[in-house]
């Protein structure tokens, strides 16, 4: 009878030992796991931004995993104000939109807010007055703020032809 409790006893130590481990490696990967909503900036991820799915003309890159710019196209020729169209994911829907001409001056800062965030992409649309230039082209970046330190990520940068027409006033 000695020797059943025994091995019962050993029995019974050997499955507490193997649920605390077991225990153990799920609450690591819990740690690890992104939660929901959440973005990470892995340098992984950040490889991932750089890869486009959609390339149009000159290679020029329109997509990343948040965001996808529909208008203006690559190299079109942009009215003022100009309305700047696509789809993103970003935190809190908050998609930043800035206009610059070929020597880096902005012309333009703003903001627009998605139709949603965290499951998908979701529709924006912006109308974008900026200033007048001399310059013949530039570019419209979309990009997104970090949450985390305010940098520019998830960015894309599509060059346009500034019209010769006067802007609209």
């Amino acid at each position: 009878m000695k020797k059943i409790s025994n091995a019962l006893l050993l029995i019974l130590v050997c499955i507490v030992i193997v649920a605390v481990s077991s225990c153990k490696n799920a609450e690591d990967t819990n740690n690890n796991t992104q939660k929901t909503g959440e973005k990470i900036n892995t340098s992984e991820e950040q490889s991932l931004e750089k890869e486009p799915s959609k390339e149009t003309a000159a290679n020029v890159i329109t997509e990343n995993k948040y965001l996808e710019v529909e208008y203006p196209t690559p190299n079109a020729e942009i009215p003022n104000p100009v309305t700047v169209k696509g789809k993103s994911n970003f935190f809190e829907a908050n998609t930043r939109i800035r206009i610059k001409d070929e020597k880096g001056v902005t012309l333009a800062d703003s903001f627009t807010t998605a139709e949603g965030w965290m499951d998908k992409l979701y529709p924006f649309s912006k109308e974008i007055s900026y200033k007048q230039t001399t310059a013949k082209s530039g570019f419209v970046e979309v990009f997104e703020s970090s949450p985390k330190d305010g940098s520019e990520i998830n960015k894309l940068a599509i060059p346009v032809i500034f019209s010769a027409k006067a802007p609209v006033k």
